[in-house]
């Protein structure tokens, strides 16, 4: 064919222009629809990193397009998993070291404009969401490749006031985890995700924005040894169950975490530290697990309590999902889910708090913690002994400052038996250089009742008597049980003057020990064997023992005894011992040792765990089901058994449960019409009476 030589010379400019563009090579359809950021929060892979140090927040456009600019940045705070955390530009919300959000690098090259804060708190003075803003256009644009560093100062609301060095309570890009970023683009394309922890790198935080990355499923995680959580607990070996999208890898995260209080008590306090609240982050823990066909495992797992008022354990998942194309420090970063639900359960072996004043160490090595516990009443009293010491005690310091009033203490614990050492001086009444009217008083001046649990454990308790005189240590101990998940502590004026009433130093809430008898355990193991447990113990020694009870719990705090075994009374040679667990809980079983001395007295051995795998089984079809009616038919169960049906959505919510009994052959079939449930994956849990278990996964269309 001919070209049309009227049409080139006519319109030459076109020709050329198309011509130009036939030669050109032609882009892929794809190149310019990706939006892509990624942003990475952290100076280093240590935990002690803090975002007011320069260069913590590195945020890079990574868009195939550029005509793709970022106009606007925001971080909220509001879902990390620490709480109560802050921006504080100002020094209102945490310690008084403080800075505003601070351009390290790139500030000219990507257009930036201006910085601000929004959802303030009035109680703690910082800011939930910081805001940045880039220019739409013009010669500087946070456009492709370009990369923004800045830096901000965050702070913890249980640190406000504290004087000490900006180094107290910080913040890394660990404690952001879970944090919400979102960025919008000039064409009006929003894009947001969650922070998530940088593998390998313990102090970082990454977040992926990529119009590419759908969401991959998020996972869900529910605690199965404990009732409910948060909740303390006093056992370290525990279980958590994963649920999420079938054959998908998922990474699970443990972190420790510790309230470590800097100042002394505020009294009215100007914050509110919540259960479980923590200011610092000692510890992680990350493990992968695949979800398999089912979209659940159970996974043993091990509670830390490396420092004094940590061990506060949480737990948060993500799911893995496909390549993100992003290429950062020459590594891929994969698309990832939000962080899931955060279960807490808080280690705790008691505590000790001193009343007013900072933390102190005792001289037996208790540490005495900032007072967090009264629930109103006291009012400061300082000490009138300030020149002398404190006769009767080593540890001065604390027994010269008290709390005074009508004191009502509310302390969660875990239920057991408690003691509770209660720490008094006489500071004012009977004290020389007191005001006269006090100097004077003597015996009888103050009296108070000691309540425990709703109980007087100490009638008209007269501190003067009792000690001796004034500035003299008075410990008073007690034995309470607790059942309602907090341990009461009161202490109730007799004069009802609101002045110069009850007055406490500090005091300690540790679980009752029982006297070690002398038997010395050398062993103690249990291990599953077909359809039972074996339990073996040997003794390398017993004096005055009676006999052994076996112990078994499935939560880890409430056991039952199984078997009685009989004890050799004395013996100087290792010794042997065996019991068999018949009938075992599928999950984790505990087994304990509890020795009964010929006078009554106990002692335990450690507690060991054995996890039983489900042996039943559970036939669900069809699978797929496409008119939502299925059939279920479980087997392996004795006959007339009991069986729990439970079915769950993939985020652990409960939808359907039904009891019914199985057939004089074990078995049972039944018929199931789901049409009232949308389309998508679901959990079924079946558990007999005796134990037994299974779980399928369930897909309607």
């Amino acid at each position: 064919m001919k070209p049309n030589v009227t049409f080139l010379k006519t319109a030459p400019f076109l020709s050329v222009f198309l011509f130009l563009c036939l030669l050109a090579p032609r882009p892929s359809s794809a190149q310019y629809t990706d939006y892509r950021a990624f942003m990475e929060v952290g100076t280093g892979c240590n935990i002690d990193n803090d975002t007011y140090d320069a260069y913590s927040f590195n945020i890079t456009n990574y868009s195939t397009s550029p005509f793709y600019n970022i106009v606007q940045l925001k971080i909220n705070l509001s879902t990390a998993i620490m709480k109560d955390i802050f921006f504080d530009p100002f020094g209102t919300a945490g310690d008084q070291v403080y800075k505003s959000l601070t351009v390290d690098a790139g500030g000219s090259a990507t257009g930036f404009t201006a910085a601000s804060y929004a959802f303030y708190d009035g109680n703690t003075g910082g800011y939930r969401e910081l805001i940045l803003n880039f220019a739409s256009s013009g010669s500087s644009t946070f456009g492709q490749f370009n990369t923004l560093s800045f830096s901000a100062d965050i702070d913890h609301s249980s640190l406000k006031n504290y004087s000490g060095p900006e180094n107290t309570g910080r913040i890394s890009g660990l404690d952001l985890v879970g944090a919400n970023v979102s960025i919008e683009f000039s064409d009006g394309t929003i894009l947001s995700s969650q922070l998530t922890p940088v593998k390998d790198c313990h102090g970082k935080a990454e977040v992926i924005l990529s119009d590419k990355c759908a969401a991959s499923g998020l996972p869900t995680l529910v605690p199965t040894t404990v009732p409910f959580s948060p909740t303390y607990t006093y056992d370290t070996q525990h279980q958590i169950r994963l649920l999420g999208p079938p054959n998908k890898n998922v990474i699970l995260y443990q972190v420790e975490g510790a309230l470590d209080l800097k100042t002394e008590r505020h009294i009215p306090s100007p914050f509110d530290i919540d259960e479980h609240e923590e200011n610092t982050l000692l510890s992680l823990l990350v493990d992968t697990f695949t979800l398999g066909s089912f979209g659940l495992i159970d996974v043993p797992v091990t509670l830390d309590n490396t420092a004094a008022n940590g061990g506060r354990n949480h737990f948060f998942a993500i799911t893995i999902g496909d390549s993100s194309g992003i290429v950062q420090a020459g590594q891929h970063r994969f698309c990832k889910s939000p962080v899931s639900n955060v279960p807490v359960l808080h280690y705790y072996e008691g505590l000790c708090v001193n009343c007013l004043g900072g933390e102190k160490v005792a001289s037996n090595g208790d540490i005495f913690q900032v007072d967090q516990y009264e629930a109103g009443g006291g009012y400061p009293n300082e000490d009138y002994t300030l020149y002398e010491g404190i006769a009767n005690t080593q540890d001065d310091a604390i027994f010269k400052t008290q709390l005074s009033g009508q004191l009502n203490y509310d302390i969660p614990v875990p239920n057991n038996d408690y003691e509770v050492y209660c720490l008094f001086s006489e500071n004012e009444y009977g004290v020389p250089f007191a005001p006269a009217a006090k100097a004077m008083g003597g015996s009888g001046s103050r009296k108070f009742n000691v309540v425990l649990e709703g109980s007087v454990v100490d009638n008209s308790l007269d501190i003067f008597n009792l000690a001796g005189g004034h500035s003299s240590a008075l410990y008073r101990r007690y034995v309470v049980t607790v059942s309602d998940q907090q341990l009461d502590l009161n202490l109730q004026d007799l004069f009802l003057t609101g002045v110069d009433g009850p007055c406490l130093s500090g005091f300690c809430a540790k679980p009752l020990v029982l006297s070690v008898f002398p038997v010395e355990f050398s062993s103690f193991t249990a291990r599953q064997q077909n359809d039972h447990i074996l339990l073996n113990w040997a003794t390398a020694s017993e004096i005055n023992n009676d006999r052994f009870l076996v112990e078994r719990s499935v939560d880890g705090q409430s056991f039952v005894v199984l078997s009685t075994v009989k004890g050799k009374g004395f013996s100087d040679t290792a010794l042997q011992y065996e019991s068999i667990d018949q009938r075992p809980k599928v999950g984790l079983n505990y087994y304990r040792i509890r020795q009964i001395d010929i006078d009554g007295g106990m002692s335990y051995t450690q507690t060991v765990a054995v996890y039983v795998k489900p042996y039943s089984l559970l036939t669900i079809f069809p699978n797929p089901s496409t008119d939502k009616r299925v059939e279920l038919r479980m087997e392996g169960y004795p006959a007339g058994e009991e069986v729990h049906i439970q079915l769950f959505n993939m985020m652990g919510q409960q939808l359907y449960a039904k009891k019914i009994q199985t057939d004089f052959q074990g078995k049972w079939d039944q018929a199931l019409d789901l049409q009232q449930l949308p389309a998508g994956m679901y959990n079924i849990f079946v558990q007999s009476k005796e134990g037994k278990s299974n779980a399928g996964m369930l897909m309607l269309k």
